[in-house]
């Protein structure tokens, strides 16, 4: 038996927002609409950065300039205000994203809630550590549907932010169709909005997230050709621990684009 040790805490309370590369968000996920308070992505998809933050637009600017030019940014505490019109401390960190010609991509950003220590200094709140767990080809399917799912909204979520950045937001609403109209023809109704997904997936068959994956990466292809979408695709695959990558090469999710 070929055993894999896969880490797995769903107790990490960050929340991811990317950008294009002029300041604007392309994608967020649940977490970030839970954290700021916001009832859907379309209130924020579009919008400047530093208006999703509700923040100064001089102080995200500055932070953009200093991750552009230094490739990341670490450690630094927003106040943001909440419903209660109360500041609510955030601790910020992004990353760069530059193509291969080196230009600057857009921002990966992860928010943090922080907290007081005993001597007035903020700090990011530590999630609690969560036992590694076995994964392994021979485990129960109900099991390997939960990592299964997350090898496909790992590479969904991918492509909506390879898109948005290279030829915009709109592209978003193309790919919900796709893969609401897929999930419903093969009798798995899925909702989606802005790569946001509303539905359960851990009992979704592995047929239908082929199918899916697949048209969802055609039409990247039909968009910015093979060879944009497979560097993506190789990006996102390293991203992941072995583990998932077994059981998904297992399933038919991997090599969906062919030699």
């Amino acid at each position: 038996m070929n055993r894999s040790q896969l880490s797995h805490n769903s107790q990490d309370t960050a929340a991811l927002v990317f950008t294009n590369n002029v300041g604007q968000v392309i994608f967020v996920d649940q977490a970030f609409l839970t954290l700021l308070s916001y009832t859907e992505t379309g209130i924020v998809a579009g919008e400047p950065l530093f208006k999703a933050l509700r923040q100064e637009a001089k102080t995200v600017e500055r932070l953009l300039d200093r991750l552009i030019k230094d490739g990341r940014v670490e450690g630094e505490v927003l106040a943001i205000p909440g419903k209660d019109s109360q500041p609510h401390h955030f601790v910020f960190d992004g990353i760069a994203n530059y193509d291969q010609n080196k230009l600057y991509q857009g921002a990966d950003i992860t928010l943090r809630e922080a907290t007081r220590t005993p001597t007035g200094s903020l700090t990011p709140v530590v999630t609690s550590a969560v036992p590694t767990r076995q994964v392994s080809p021979e485990m129960a399917s109900g099991e390997t549907g939960i990592f299964i799912a997350l090898y496909f909204t790992s590479q969904i979520k991918a492509i909506y932010v390879l898109l948005s950045r290279l030829m915009g937001v709109w592209t978003q609403a193309n790919l919900d169709k796709i893969i609401t109209e897929t999930a419903a023809k093969a009798g798995h109704p899925i909702q989606v909005k802005n790569g946001l997904f509303a539905s359960d997936l851990s009992a979704i068959d592995p047929a239908t997230f082929r199918a899916i994956l697949s048209k969802v990466l055609s039409y990247a292809v039909n968009i910015i050709g093979k060879r944009i979408v497979e560097r993506e695709v190789a990006a996102t695959d390293a991203k992941l621990h072995e583990g998932v990558l077994v059981l998904a090469s297992q399933v038919g999710l991997r090599n969906l684009l062919g030699d």
